[in-house]
């Protein structure tokens, strides 16, 4: 049987305590020294997105949408077909994504308020 040295300690550092808080290790002892309980951050679940945000978003992609289709009916007007395709593409999937935050901000609100829908 052979004598295997205890492995080394951990180096020093701030590690958390069984309160939540965290602990100064110098190296080979706890010190006193401890951080105040951080309060955990809310977690947010899906479909709990801010009503602001979803107004903003319905917004910005409503004003980028006719940008769009102007880029792709220009192009189509001058022959680049593949920009024209990018720019119908790019038109319709702005459309969707403005659909999506003004239905989702239509929900939050009757979620404030209590309601569903129909």
């Amino acid at each position: 049987m052979t004598n295997n040295p205890p492995p080394p300690a951990p180096p020093p550092g701030w590690y958390p305590d069984a309160q939540g808080r965290q602990r100064w290790w110098d190296g080979s002892a706890w010190t006193s020294h401890i951080t105040p309980q951080t309060p955990r951050r809310p977690t947010v679940r899906l479909g709990e997105g801010s009503f602001v945000g979803s107004i903003i978003a319905g917004v910005f992609c409503a004003v980028l949408a006719p940008t769009a289709l102007i880029m792709g009916v220009v192009a189509a007007s001058t022959g680049q077909i593949p920009l024209a395709v990018a720019g119908i593409v790019t038109f319709l999937a702005v459309i969707a994504f403005a659909v999506v935050a003004f239905a989702n901000a239509a929900a939050l609100s009757r979620r404030r308020r209590g309601t569903r829908a129909p």
